[in-house]
């Protein structure tokens, strides 16, 4: 397991919005670089943002503005636990641009330490994106049930718990204050997603602009916020609870801005036209480090509503119609099929797919990707043009470090 030791060099590291700002906390042996408010502490290797006591809460943020308004990926593992009285409330990831800055806490219990009640709304955060874990069931605030997940914002305005306020929700069927969860959210400058536990189906997936803002879901337009710089924003985390109480504690942490667009080398470009009239196009973002595991592909110009998968090889190739495709197969020697995450283009004509790269597929089964490989990736779609067929979007090519 990597050390926390180069925790003191990341604030060096992180030198503004011209290049990829990230960091990663793989436990919580050392809290440097973490702003703590309330009864947030360090409890062993966790770090418990509040406590199984009645009525405790607590907030967490990175020390520094972090790079979000084109798009950044981070991912966090927790465990909602020891419950008194039944357990409650839940635990919060903030984004946010509010006058206290990394010192801002809200009310307890089902405020989530984010929020403010009826008598105090006020001390609801300002300005923010919220992705609440709420494990506790407040009929006041319209929550769909004691254990969902959903994307809250007030724009530049008052943050509340209110569901009212929400652009997206989900209702997992696993207990979230119950064993160990991992939760991965992935903004790429349009979409926000939130993924639950590894899956590749995210929970949710809203349209989203920090600029514009999305839409509620009980009707209504959300606005934008007014971040710092324009582009940058506090990230970091609270968590509360009231007459019933949990620990809240993360077990790790890691962030990823993607200020600087895509990675890797396009080829194999323009793919064949399908039935939109255009090609489809294949992008990666993240970090080209092997170590940080850090990728998503996303693919555009897709006809809406067909179902897609994602290959890779480290040779490129060059085989056209193959299999009676309308498309050129770009990838050479022996190839691999991400054939467990099928995926869809939706309405909007687009998927994309966060790879893992300790499980990357080949003929021979899961390899990892190591240091000084290069990787082409390639996806095979669905498509009619002008019957049912498929086709291939254009390749890109990653030399991972």
């Amino acid at each position: 397991m990597r050390s926390y030791s180069l925790g003191l060099t990341l604030a060096a590291m992180l030198i503004g919005t011209a290049g990829a700002q990230s960091f990663d906390y793989t436990d919580f042996s050392s809290t440097a670089g973490l702003d703590m408010n309330g009864n947030a502490q360090q409890s062993g290797t966790a770090l418990r943002v509040a406590s199984s006591i009645k009525s405790d809460k607590g907030s967490v943020y990175y020390n520094q503005p972090l790079y979000v308004d084109g798009g950044f990926t981070t991912t966090f593992t927790f465990a909602i636990s020891n419950p008194l009285s039944g357990g409650a409330d839940g635990l919060a990831l903030l984004i946010h641009n509010d006058p206290a800055g990394t010192a801002f806490l809200g009310d307890h219990a089902s405020a989530l330490g984010y929020g403010g009640f009826a008598s105090s709304p006020t001390n609801a955060v300002d300005n923010a994106l919220v992705i609440e874990l709420d494990t506790f069931f407040g009929s006041s605030w319209n929550d769909p049930d004691g254990n969902h997940i959903s994307i809250q914002t007030g724009g530049t305005g008052d943050c509340s718990q209110d569901h009212n306020l929400s652009v997206g929700t989900s209702s997992p069927s696993t207990s979230l204050k119950s064993g160990t969860h991992t939760l991965r959210v992935n903004y790429n400058g349009t979409t926000l997603s939130v993924y639950l536990d590894g899956s590749f189906t995210p929970e949710i997936s809203v349209p989203w602009s920090f600029q514009t803002g999305g839409t509620y879901l009980a009707g209504g337009a959300a606005g934008g916020l007014n971040l710092i710089n324009g582009t940058d924003a506090y990230i970091g985390f609270t968590a509360a609870g009231g007459g019933s109480a949990n620990d809240h504690d993360l077990l790790s942490w890691n962030f990823t801005s993607n200020p600087s667009g895509p990675i890797g080398t396009s080829y194999c470009s323009p793919a064949n036209l399908n039935s939109t009239g255009s090609s489809a196009f294949i992008t990666a973002v993240g970090q080209t480090s092997a170590a940080a595991n850090n990728v998503r592909l996303d693919v555009t110009g897709l006809p809406a509503n067909q179902f897609g998968m994602f290959l890779t090889s480290q040779t490129q190739g060059f085989i056209p119609n193959v299999g009676g495709s309308q498309g050129n197969m770009c990838l050479g020697g022996s190839f691999g099929r991400y054939k467990t995450n099928l995926v869809n283009s939706g309405a909007g004509g687009t998927y994309s797919l966060q790879l893992d790269l300790t499980q990357t597929p080949t003929s021979g089964g899961l390899v990892s990707v190591q240091a000084g490989e290069t990787w082409h990736f390639q996806s095979w779609y669905r498509d009619k043009n002008p019957t049912n067929t498929s086709n291939f979007t254009d390749g890109v090519s990653i030399l991972f470090n």
